[in-house]
């Protein structure tokens, strides 16, 4: 027997099992009112900002009303098109473990203290699960929670103010998240959390989001929507956490050999350093051309896994139509961080510039929740960030945060055309290490600015002029007032 949180569980090792199949999801009557929304909060991992619009011939991440040419059209239908985009959302740091965490707490990661992969320091007594489900929701989780966990003092371990807790469990580097891969079972009231291994060879279908598919993302849809169709009448929250795109980028059988037309957007940041004096870690000489014709492939390659997170979404979607909780039921979709494919000669996360923070970020308030909210909206000013989720989330649930939170509720945004917002947000990564400030400067213009722990090295970009960070204006004599604001402002985050 272990004690972790409020959970007492025992754990038990299966070996290599195929999953049990769940019943089929019946359709129900429609469900009473509450007075409460449900939640449904979809985080992908790793996945660029410009991988939801158009994506025919040529992505363009700016063509949010893609349609029948977009990368992922039920998020784009169902999704996008009933609620709000924010073109500018982004995490505060750009890693898988800090940001998840980030996405729980409300806190930047220097605050809740995971600030690598590795989250087995993370404090999980006060999250949006344990807040929601003293408000009296049901909670769930399918798919990946933290980095790490399952390993070492974390085996079995149930974090508190989960109902029901579905996740990969011990991944280890010879893993394939998508095809062969740890996972632990545990709902309240059913008895020990169950280990196993699943093996997508042994599945016998390829149907999207079905009983006895083992392909993870079809697994976490068809757990998640065995848990939504438990009970009609209690509000639920439904965190879905697919590995998908994350490498090493295992597409569905269903859809091998899609997306072999696309080409990604070059940007003008593409193979170039900010001038003058790049920081040190970038690269000093362009990336190769063979470096530059292995990108495309791998780019198509994320986006055909990125096809059954879109199936996960019209299944939920279909379901909560046909059940009758659409019209109260709030959708956020987002990734843990950005990735780069060759801008500043980047081909990953963890870097300060606007390719490795920015994130596709749609948020579906249907009207009955949010009074004034317009379907089909993009937001093109102003920054949403990953740390606005729980927050947001508690506010629409009338939940009380048992923490500090540092975000924001993004209500006002979604309600009010002219809302007051945030003037300021704080960056940070570890590797390179480094502390940063995006902020509204004197003359009116977003800057970011951007310092560099172990080399000293600065940065200062105006982001309103040059969207792209190709400028360094850091030791520049005409922005020298900007730097020394945004370096105290910094300062006073740090301190």
């Amino acid at each position: 027997m272990m004690r972790h949180g409020s959970r007492l569980i025992l754990v038990t090792s299966v070996g290599l099992l195929l999953m049990a199949a769940h019943a089929s999801v019946a359709q129900a009557p429609p469900a009473a009112a509450t007075t409460q929304p449900n939640f449904v909060v979809i985080v992908t991992d790793d996945q660029r900002w410009d991988t939801i619009g158009r994506c025919f011939p040529t992505i363009d991440g700016d063509d949010m009303n893609a349609g029948a040419d977009s990368c992922t059209p039920n998020i784009q239908a169902d999704l996008a098109a009933n609620g709000m985009t924010f073109l500018k959302g982004e995490v505060a740091q750009s890693l898988c473990c800090p940001s998840r965490a980030s996405i729980l707490t409300g806190q930047y990661s220097t605050t809740h203290g995971v600030t690598n992969n590795e989250g087995s320091n993370f404090d999980d007594s006060s999250t949006v699960a344990t807040w929601l489900d003293d408000a009296g929701y049901r909670t769930g989780l399918f798919g990946k929670y933290l980095n790490g966990y399952g390993s070492g003092s974390l085996t079995g371990y149930i974090p508190p103010g989960w109902d029901a807790f579905h996740t990969f469990h011990g991944y280890r580097n010879s893993d394939n998240p998508y095809t062969n891969y740890p996972w632990i079972n545990w709902d309240s009231g059913g008895g020990a959390a169950v280990i196993t291994r699943y093996n997508d060879i042994n599945s016998t279908t390829e149907a999207a989001c079905v009983a006895g598919n083992l392909y993870s993302t079809d697994l976490v849809c068809q757990q998640a929507m065995t848990f939504i169709a438990a009970d009609m009448t209690q509000p639920f929250f439904a965190y879905v956490a697919p590995a998908a795109p994350h490498s090493p980028n295992t597409a569905a059988g269903r859809h091998s050999g899609m997306f072999n037309a696309v080409a990604p957007a070059v940007y003008p940041d593409y193979n170039l350093v900010p001038s003058p004096n790049p920081p040190s870690y970038l690269p000093t000489s362009a990336l190769s051309s063979k470096t530059l014709s292995r990108l495309p492939a791998a780019f198509r390659a994320a986006l055909r896994t990125m096809l059954a997170v879109d199936d996960l979404v019209g299944a939920i979607h279909d379901q909560l139509e046909a059940d009758g909780r659409l019209a109260n039921t709030v959708w956020v979709f987002i990734s843990d961080n950005g990735y780069a494919s060759g801008e500043h000669r980047w081909t990953s996360k963890q870097c300060e510039y606007w390719i490795c923070h920015r994130v596709p970020f749609v948020v579906v308030c249907p009207a009955t929740v949010c009074q004034g909210a317009t379907p089909g909206t993009i937001d093109t000013e102003h920054y949403a960030l990953n740390i606005d989720i729980a927050p947001t989330l508690a506010e629409l649930a009338g939940a009380t945060p048992t923490a500090v939170v540092e975000g924001q509720s993004l209500v006002p945004l979604l309600t009010d055309p002219s809302p007051v917002w945030r003037t300021e947000w704080f960056i940070h990564e570890n590797e390179p290490k480094l502390d940063g400030v995006v902020a509204i400067a004197g003359d009116g213009a977003w800057y970011k600015y951007v310092s560099f722990t172990t080399t000293g090295e600065k940065e200062l970009f105006n982001l309103t002029n040059d969207p792209y960070e190709l400028a360094n204006l850091a030791g520049n004599a005409s922005a020298a007032a900007i730097q020394t604001d945004l370096a105290a402002r910094l300062a006073a985050f740090l301190s």
